[in-house]
């Protein structure tokens, strides 16, 4: 009888330890299931995070290489070019079977002209503009005085005199000088008796007259009859 009770109580014991390990065994793997399943969905954020990111850096790239570029000149004091030739041919004036013979080759809008020989550097063999808004408009030619006195030309007072009319309604006066000294100077706005000289003959004028395609007329008078040239 004793046997039997030792025995029966043995078992309940082995049964009750048995119980008491299943019960712990799921909570333990409840709670690593819990912890893996918060890990698990912190790496994922983590992971899609980053595909994100990823995504977002390639889409900027993208978006960098579809753009359009726009790029603004670091020289913005480029000197104007000349606008070329307006002339179609020479313009060829006589007077007194001969005795003046002016012939006018080139008409340009320009920033700049200078002496044939000049040096670059030398201020009085060159003329250039000063203002952003103004641009020349230069003639360019020689003059041959068969007589026996000087010629003036270019100024209100000489026997040549020039000007020029914008829109038919504004007029500009001109500046006029010879070269000297074997064409490294620019001197005064005369040709000596029995000689030629190169001249020039210039405008300041508003860019707008260069850039415009409104009309523009250059008249030569010389010795009181009047010459029109339409430049354009």
């Amino acid at each position: 009888m004793k046997k039997s009770i030792l025995l029966f109580a043995a078992i309940v014991m082995v049964v009750s330890l048995v119980a008491c390990g299943e019960s712990e065994k799921p909570v333990s793997t409840k709670a690593e299931e819990s912890v893996n399943e918060e890990a698990g969905t912190d790496n994922q954020a983590s992971t899609d995070s980053e595909v994100e990111i990823e995504k977002e850096v390639d889409g900027n790239a993208e978006s960098e290489e579809e753009a359009d570029v726009f790029e603004v000149s670091s020289d913005k004091n480029e000197e104007v070019k000349s606008s070329g030739n307006l002339f179609d041919k020479d313009k060829v004036f006589e007077y007194d079977n001969g005795s003046i013979v002016m012939k006018l080759t080139k008409a340009e809008f320009t920033t700049k002209f200078g002496a044939s020989n000049a040096d670059p550097e030398d201020t009085w063999a060159n003329n250039q503009i000063n203002s952003d808004s103004e641009i020349y408009f230069h003639l360019n030619g020689s003059i041959q005085n068969d007589r026996t006195d000087s010629l003036s030309f270019g100024n209100s007072l000489g026997a040549i005199n020039f000007s020029l009319l914008y829109d038919d309604k504004h007029e500009f006066q001109n500046t006029s000088t010879a070269e000297e000294e074997n064409g490294t100077k620019l001197g005064a706005s005369s040709i000596d008796a029995l000689s030629e000289g190169t001249i020039h003959v210039y405008f300041q004028v508003p860019k707008t007259v260069a850039e415009s395609d409104k009309p523009l007329v250059l008249t030569v008078n010389m010795l009181g009859e009047p010459f029109e040239i339409k430049i354009r």
